[in-house]
């Protein structure tokens, strides 16, 4: 059960980029909120995915009444950050001692 803390948003961000998916869905959507913080990759031969530009979570609030963050795109979040984790263990779920089922 996800506790909130922020975490898998500070410590995995830049580590992935945009799919074309997620830039596509943007676009139709008319989320410049979210393309404004995007640069084609030039590595990518086809120019097909995005990389993130800003050092960290420009999306991620932090709730101080709560002490909790949250993704302030959640609706239309990228690829990586919905199906995060992809092995469905958060590295807080030893600290917390859950197991995933």
């Amino acid at each position: 059960m996800c506790k909130r803390c922020g975490d898998c948003c500070i410590i995995h961000w830049g580590s992935f980029d945009a799919t074309h998916d997620d830039v596509t869905r943007w676009r139709n959507e008319g989320r410049t909120d979210i393309l404004r913080h995007l640069a084609t990759n030039s590595d990518n031969s086809n120019g097909r995915s995005c990389l993130f530009i800003s050092n960290s979570c420009p999306f991620l609030r932090k709730d101080e009444g709560q002490n909790t963050y949250y993704c302030t795109i959640n609706d239309t979040k990228p690829f990586h950050c919905r199906n995060y984790p992809d092995d469905g263990v958060c590295e807080h779920m030893a600290d917390l001692g859950e197991e995933s089922d």
